[in-house]
Parts: C-alpha cells; structure tokens; sequence
C-alpha cells in the first residue's frame, strides 16, 4: 500500500497521470528486506539510489529518504519496503522540466518465503536479450521491460532465468545477480554495458576478496553461455531473496547439473549474518 500520497486528491492524481515516471519509466527504484525493524544493506541501497539520480539528474532527497524508510522499518518489522523515485511532472514529452521536482513514493509488502530457494533452484536460459546502453549500466532504473518479457519466458518450476545481452554476455537472472564458479574460482559477469550493480552482489564481491585469503578475489569479466556449462558452481543472489544455488538448468533441450558448492554455501552464511548485525 501507499504513503506518501493522499489518495482522495483531484489534483493528486491529475499529477500522478502527468508523473514522468508512468509516462516515460523516468526514475529509479529501491526494494529492501527489513528484518528486526532495520533496512538491511540501508547504506549500499542508498548509495545506489543517490548515483542513480546523478546519472539520471533527478535532484537526490537523502534527508527524507532515511527519516521515512527508518520509520517504515520500525513500524514493518519484518517485510519489504519499495521506494520509487521519479522526475515528477513537468516537461512535455521526452524533453525534461530545467527545474525537475522529484517524487517519492513508498510502499511496503510482507516477507516472502526466503526458504524457497535456500537449498537449490532450476533455472532456464532466456530468449530476450538484454539491450547495451552503458549511460544506464548498473542503475536501478524504472524501465525493465525486458525483464517482464523474460520472466514471461520462464517455465512452470523455473525459479529464475539467465539473461545476456544481445552480444552474447551473461549478464543477470531477470531479478538477481548472477555467480559462476569455473576451476577453484568465482566469476561474475561485468557490468559496464548493462545490467543492474546489485547491492548484495556487491557485498558478496566485497566479502569473498576479505575472506581470510580463503578465497581468491571475484573476478569480474565477460562471461558466455560456454562459462555456464564449464562451470562447477552457480548462484543467484538479490538483497530481498538472499542466495539460489543452481542445481540444474536446462540449455538446447540438455538438462545440466550442478552441486550445491561451498561459494554458495559461503555466501548463504554471509548473507545470514546481515539480517542480524
């Protein structure tokens, strides 16, 4: 349900039609776990937002942000806050106001079942193919079309799908970020042309390279369909649903198998340290 806007309002929503962010995906969007009253990864969520709206120019409101997405956590407890942020109105057609007044608007949702995937999912190759546009690459923007199409994709059991753009990289799954473990060592796909810079994958980047020398360092590097059938080892993460080892997917009618590996088992432990620190 939604706060931040009183719902009997002609004049509100006259505004909200008018909105850049319905007319034209024009904006940027947050979705955080809240365990025990408190916003997990608050900092990197806020981080991400902030340089979404540089890129995007949309004026940042941190101050308000932080004050209305603590008090939701506080009175949620345990759920999922969403924060959509957009250009407001102003502007007719694609050409922007010079004076932008941005819009905030949260809504909050119960906790899923985050034991779904905890001890393995089957995923699925996708058809649609991500499009490069690096000005967007690793912004959390409002338009993801392409993951609506690809997750239309996805067959009855399919948890999640593999997406790459339309050169060939593996970039995500259409809700997470995505890990492959090839010969001791773990990969993620680079993310300079596009894609989403997920705060856990971030986290989990950040933590496997401090992790005691145990593991070597993530190397971020374009990665192919081949990557996934060398592989020894796959996860999905997102900072909702947590970490998805992938225990088979299927590709040209071959259903490929894989273990539930001590990277994915690693980064479980990890994210389970987060809800409560």
């Amino acid at each position: 349900m939604f706060h931040q806007l009183p719902e009997h309002s002609e004049d509100t929503h006259h505004s909200l039609l008018q909105d850049r962010g319905l007319a034209y995906g024009d904006g940027l969007f947050e979705t955080i776990r809240v365990e025990n009253g408190q916003p997990v990864l608050f900092q990197e969520h806020l981080q991400r937002l902030y340089e979404g709206c540089r890129s995007l120019g949309i004026p940042p409101q941190l101050a308000h942000w932080v004050a209305e997405l603590n008090r939701k956590s506080a009175q949620l407890q345990f759920g999922i806050l969403k924060l959509i942020v957009t250009r407001g109105c102003g502007g007719r057609g694609y050409r922007p106001s010079q004076q932008p007044q941005t819009r905030s608007i949260f809504s909050e949702f119960p906790p899923m079942d985050y034991s779904l995937a905890q001890k393995g999912i089957k995923a699925q190759i996708c058809k649609i193919r991500l499009a490069q546009q690096p000005v967007l690459a690793g912004i959390k923007h409002l338009n993801r079309l392409e993951q609506v199409l690809a997750s239309q994709e996805l067959l009855e059991g399919i948890h999640e799908g593999f997406m790459f753009d339309t050169q060939g990289n593996l970039i995500e799954g259409t809700r997470s970020n995505v890990f492959v473990a090839i010969n001791g060592k773990l990969y993620t796909p680079s993310l300079d042309q596009c894609g989403i810079a997920g705060v856990l994958r971030a986290e989990l980047i950040r933590f496997f390279s401090r992790d005691n020398s145990k593991y070597s360092p993530v190397s971020i590097c374009q990665l192919s369909q081949e990557h996934l059938i060398e592989a020894d080892e796959i996860f999905f993460c997102n900072s909702v649903a947590g970490v998805w080892p992938v225990l088979e997917f299927s590709l040209d009618d071959q259903i490929v198998s894989l273990p539930h590996g001590s990277f994915s088992a690693r980064a479980q432990e990890h994210f389970t340290t987060l809800m409560v620190s």
